[in-house]
């Protein structure tokens, strides 16, 4: 079986013989991949000093770039609320793309999505699809997501998931099949569309 890091290395490289251009511009000396994931069309990739890279299809925004335009290489993804002094979305710990949208957890816990927003798969209100990251918003709208370990975009791409330190889990976007789990009516979800909504007792 082959590990993770030998089969990150794989997929960059058939990204690159795929592409046919074997030089990433931007790709700094040392970088080294340490996460990948691929979306329905985009995919997304996790270096070793925490920076984000993206390639693919874009016309969802799923990128981050802050356009529309396809990249058959890796380009850094913007960064969009977090206001680097670089321009680029920094210190990222995790990644996972879905199909409209993607999502990334810093290294501080928190959570931030671009792309698509037709279901409220990004989290953010009432402010719908971004070209660029945007922060999670916390349960009810009220401040951001935080202390969050693990993510994933749902395998439908409309919706998203996140566990917290306490191993909570936080889902929100679109319920048609109830996989938000709050039994389409929880306290505060309104069928979970827009919405975090905190995990349900029993």
């Amino acid at each position: 079986m082959l590990s993770r890091k030998r089969l990150i290395t794989i997929v960059l490289s058939l990204i690159t013989l795929i592409t046919n251009k074997v030089s990433f511009a931007d790709w700094k000396e040392g970088a080294n991949a340490v996460d990948v994931s691929g979306g329905e069309h985009h995919t997304l990739v996790v270096t070793a000093d925490s920076a984000a890279w993206a390639c693919g299809n874009n016309s969802y925004y799923q990128l981050g770039t802050g356009n529309t335009q396809h990249k058959w290489t890796l380009i850094r993804v913007d960064d969009g609320d977090m206001g680097t002094s670089s321009g680029d979305l920094e210190n990222i710990d995790d990644i996972d793309a879905g199909w409209k949208h993607s999502l990334a957890l810093d290294i501080s816990g928190h959570v931030w999505a671009w792309g698509y927003d037709d279901w409220g798969q990004l989290g953010n209100g009432e402010a719908g699809t971004s070209s660029t990251p945007v922060l999670v918003h916390g349960v009810d709208d009220v401040g951001y997501l935080g202390n969050i370990t693990c993510i994933s975009a749902g395998r439908s791409g409309e919706h998203s998931l996140a566990v917290d330190s306490s191993d909570l889990v936080y889902a929100w976007g679109r319920n048609q099949e109830g996989q938000l789990g709050n039994d389409l009516n929880g306290p505060g979800c309104e069928n979970g569309y827009r919405r975090i909504c905190p995990p349900q007792s029993q």
